[in-house]
């Protein structure tokens, strides 16, 4: 193990931090931060140290070298302290920041701070990414009506200690492309043993009203749309925001299904009164993933603390709609040129996704595709593709393939 500090000249700002090998020893794969006040400066010891900033995240692949985290000594001005990565690997936190100037996250003796763990494997990353994205959820009982109510007092790791702090922790907060601080505000709830898509919003940025529809594009080429029926009311109050009003939209068991395992790209809101559009892209996988946990640990929760759990089907909400499960469907192969990426997709209308991608970017162009009588054997066929190349993902539905795996794809998707 290590300790955080070497001695340093205190009159001018410190270089990165260098460390300090222990007598306990630390295995091979991983480099463990300890914390130790006997190696500050002698006139500094009674003093304290706290994070004042992590410059990476739980999950983060950081390389050697580069900084991880500011510290700062109590009551000390001009001395600048980094901890620098020893090592190339994945980081793992234990000591967080609190970004407050009366609470400082003060460091104890011999307190563990960070691991950096140099043989990683996908489970660990996998590990490490549900602790930064944890969803705290709150489970409240209707004793009267026998019922549950089911909402979040955290969304993707969400807290009062966040460097900007919203005072919205329970939802996804998404800004517009254009920087002009627009924003989409979402999460899920259980209401009465129907599931609702909550959709929140400040005044001082816009207001939805009865008609508006906000929509949600997957890399997929799937597209859902939520139209406002109930009239907004009064959540809550920001201090920079102004008033913060919510409404929601009951969702169905094939959206949720959407949610929960396809990849969340851009959105859209269009205004009944005006018919303005507002967009956003997401192109964090980071966020996707964190969209795609939510909406997993939402259906589990309900599926575990409901009973009889019986979420609302298209078919119940829209009996005389056609289902878009019997529709003939399409796995396609697309190819990025600037990149030589190849994407493994799905959908009803390949041609019209085709232009769809295009229009962000024109240098994707189909390669060839396979027609399905229904989008449920589609979506099987696709599964196993993704599942074959899974050593190969990119992000999402891109994949980095060998020019011989192309051909391959190539020769199934046509026969």
């Amino acid at each position: 193990m290590f300790n955080l500090f070497k001695k340093k000249k205190p009159t001018k700002p410190a270089p990165p931090a260098k460390t300090v090998d222990t007598t306990q020893d630390e295995p091979d794969d991983a480099i463990t931060y300890i914390y130790s006040a006997s190696v500050l400066p002698e006139q500094y010891q009674h003093r304290r140290v706290s994070i004042e900033q992590w410059e990476k995240a739980d999950g983060d692949i950081v390389k050697k070298g580069e900084h991880l985290c500011k510290l700062e000594l109590e009551n000390v001005y001009g001395v600048s302290i980094k901890i620098e990565a020893l090592a190339d690997g994945v980081l793992e936190i234990f000591k967080y920041s609190s970004n407050s100037v009366l609470y400082p996250a003060f460091l104890t003796e011999n307190e563990k701070v960070c691991t950096i763990y140099k043989d990683a494997d996908k489970q660990k990353i996998l590990e490490l990414k549900n602790k930064r994205f944890r969803n705290i959820p709150i489970v409240k009982p209707d004793y009267f009506s026998g019922t549950k109510e089911i909402k979040w007092e955290s969304v993707a790791g969400r807290k009062k200690s966040d460097s900007y702090d919203t005072g919205i922790y329970d939802s996804f907060i998404f800004f517009t492309d254009d920087n002009n601080w627009d924003k989409l505000i979402f999460t899920f709830n259980n209401l009465d043993n129907k599931d609702f898509i909550i959709f929140k919003y400040p005044t001082k940025d816009y207001k939805l009203t009865v008609g508006s529809k906000i929509s949600f594009l997957f890399e997929s080429g799937e597209i859902l749309e939520f139209e406002i029926t109930n009239k907004p009311h009064k959540h809550s109050e920001h201090s920079d925001w102004g008033h913060i009003f919510e409404t929601r939209v009951q969702l169905i068991a094939e959206e949720l299904e959407i949610l929960k395992t396809k990849t969340f790209s851009r959105w859209q809101i269009e205004f009944a009164k005006t018919g303005k559009k507002i967009t956003g892209v997401i192109e964090s996988p980071d966020t996707q993933f964190s969209v795609n946990k939510l909406a997993k640990e939402y259906y589990d929760l309900v599926q575990r603390e409901i009973t009889d759990y019986q979420p609302l089907t298209g078919k119940q909400k829209n009996p005389s709609d056609t289902n878009p499960e019997s529709e003939e469907c399409y796995v396609y192969l697309m190819i990025d040129l600037t990149n030589n990426y190849h994407k493994i997709g799905i959908s009803n209308k390949p041609e019209y996704r085709e232009k769809t991608l295009q229009s962000e970017k024109p240098t994707i162009e189909m390669l060839c595709n396979k027609r399905f009588p229904n989008r449920k054997i589609a979506n099987s066929f696709e599964q196993a593709l993704h599942q074959s190349y899974a050593d190969k993902r990119i992000r999402g539905e891109w994949f980095n393939l060998t020019d011989k795996e192309v051909q391959e794809l190539k020769e199934t998707l046509t026969s």
